[in-house]
């Protein structure tokens, strides 16, 4: 009678996981803005429950398709007419799912045409956003890099929505002195020189979206782009070098130029005074403290922090400073370690072991001193 009652129970409980998967996800055909029944089997009458429980459920808002980002920002078409049904799950049909990306370009030259075609202009990598075709993909979490985030929010507007990106751009001219934001790029990287920073700087528009293995699904959507025949499953994980056909991890489609050149004078005029933003030519001519309060006088006493207080800290942001410029580990181009990410690891790790220590020597040292206590005792 056991088993008999076990197994009745764990039918009945298969039976409602089933019913709840379904009322799950009928809600999110409002992101894929097409009805997602075909999801739901037909047997033993499974889609018409489901369909009934989610329309008893609905009042209490039970299920949605509410998130942070309930639908994705992709802009890939989307092609849903003419789809044969077996080329997508539960007969819905695949999309190509490409992102907006906005690439920063630098030029040694203030002279030059200025136009898509002009040459000499080189792109500025970011720490994690996606860098040419040919570097993998790189994974930050638990750790949210700021700037990498910015980027995207501001692929999907314009600049004049984000000036504080004009505002990169003028920390870019300004080479060495804008070194504090230039450490918020990939400095490992970095095409310029502190003492030598580009001329003028761009910003190109573009919409990125991931190589695929040439199998049969990939064979089947239209307009992706495929990795060679010869690189079979392995994909870009077989490029052990970048001269590989087998290397590209993204393929890029320019769209259109974002902002145009810009120049370091051009800049000042047209935002960064108007705005009321430190001028990095004044600041260095002044050689401001760096603990002293920026809204007063250089040559005043307003010392936002004590002397020996200031020194320490900056003593402390200097030793530091190779700690934020470091990215992380690539291991032979295949995996990628963050930075933040094994920071937080070594502390944990450090941790657990000053925490293990101290409980060894909890027992063992209290050991000893009870030891030594009796033996003073007896003598």
């Amino acid at each position: 009678m056991g088993a008999v009652a076990g197994s009745v129970g764990r039918a009945c409980l298969g039976a409602a996981s089933l019913l709840l998967l379904g009322v799950t996800l009928l809600p999110l055909s409002s992101i894929a803005s097409q009805p997602v029944e075909a999801l739901v089997p037909s047997v033993a009458g499974l889609r018409r429950a489901t369909l009934a429980m989610h329309a008893r459920l609905r009042p209490f808002h039970a299920t949605s398709s509410y998130g942070l980002f309930r639908r994705m920002t992709g802009v890939g078409p989307r092609r849903s007419e003419g789809v044969p049904e077996a080329w997508g799950w539960g007969g819905l049909p695949p999309s190509i799912v490409e992102v907006p990306a906005v690439a920063i370009e630098g030029h040694p030259s203030l002279r030059g045409g200025g136009g898509a075609a002009e040459e000499g202009w080189i792109e500025i990598p970011f720490r994690y956003a996606p860098f040419g075709e040919r570097r993998a993909p790189r994974r930050t979490a638990p750790h949210q890099p700021r700037l990498d985030w910015q980027m995207w929010f501001a692929a999907l507007g314009s600049y004049q929505r984000n000036p504080w990106l004009l505002h990169l751009a003028y920390k870019i001219l300004s080479g060495g002195d804008g070194s504090a934001t230039l450490t918020l790029l990939d400095t490992a990287a970095y095409p310029f020189p502190p003492d030598r920073p580009p001329a003028r700087v761009r910003a190109v528009l573009y919409h990125i979206d991931f190589t695929r293995v040439p199998s049969p699904w990939a064979n089947r959507i239209p307009g992706v782009a495929l990795q060679p025949a010869q690189c079979g499953w392995a994909g870009p994980y077989a490029a052990l070098n970048a001269s590989s056909r087998c290397g590209r991890w993204w393929r890029r489609r320019r769209v259109r130029e974002y902002f145009p050149p810009l120049d370091r004078g051009s800049l000042e005029e047209l935002l960064i005074k108007p705005r009321g933003w430190p001028i990095f030519a004044d600041a260095a001519a002044r050689q401001l403290d760096p603990c002293r309060d920026r809204a007063g006088d250089a040559g005043g006493s307003d010392r936002a922090l004590p002397g020996p207080v200031c020194d320490a800290t900056v003593l402390a942001r200097r030793a530091a400073a190779p700690l934020r410029r470091w990215v992380g580990w690539e291991l032979g181009g295949l995996v990628f370690l963050d930075a933040p990410l094994l920071v937080i690891a070594a502390a944990a790790a450090l941790a657990l072991a000053l925490g293990a220590a101290a409980r060894s020597c909890g027992g063992g040292c209290g050991g000893r001193r009870r030891g030594q206590a009796a033996s003073g005792v007896m003598l």
